[in-house]
């Protein structure tokens, strides 16, 4: 086996006495995916089934532990907010925790346009916000890709470098479909 880099810094191990070179070959390799494959979903398959049933057994275990913290945390609560009404000062702390509390402001919900709408109507222009944006995919269209120099460079449609935009080379991809039933319907 000898370990060598994909070009995406992965690394995979390859036989060194080993090559596809024929149709045989290929279907060969191809069968070993889809063996593979099938290998790599039971796994997954037992993984899953273990796990939906460690979960069950946890939300099991501590649906009374559970229970018990949200009561022991209302009697809590309400015992701090009686005490808290008849004295402003009242802090409870115990060797095993605080309660304490926070002053809120209102939640606020807002229609947004009936808001710029207002806004507007107001003559409030310095609370819009204008946020600009480009279409990519019609300046993907405007613009070209070309060589200057050894580099890749990109210049619109009149031939105007556009040094704010660049561009690399990207390794081509490939995909490997495989078929469970190993080419048998």
């Amino acid at each position: 086996m000898v370990q060598r880099d994909k070009g995406d810094g992965k690394m995979v191990e390859e036989n060194e006495g080993f090559a596809v070179d024929d149709l045989k070959k290929a279907t060969w390799a191809m069968r070993k995916i889809v063996e593979a494959e099938v290998e790599v979903k039971k796994v997954k398959e037992v993984a899953e089934s273990e796990m939906e049933r460690i979960s069950t057994w946890v939300e099991k275990e501590t649906e009374v532990q559970k229970n018990t913290i949200e009561y022991m945390e209302a009697l809590l609560i309400n015992y701090y907010i009686s005490n808290k009404r008849a004295n402003a000062k009242f802090k409870l702390s115990t060797p095993y925790g605080k309660v304490s509390s926070r002053k809120r402001q209102p939640r606020l919900s807002m229609n947004d346009e009936k808001v710029l709408q207002y806004l507007r109507e107001n003559q409030k222009d310095e609370m819009i916000q204008i946020k600009e944006s480009y279409n990519k995919t019609e300046l993907k269209k405007m613009i070209k890709v070309t060589e200057l120099n050894g580099k890749l460079v990109v210049v619109d449609e009149n031939g105007t470098l556009l040094e704010f935009i660049s561009a690399e080379v990207q390794e081509d991809s490939y995909t490997i479909k495989t078929d469970e039933s190993g080419g048998i319907k």
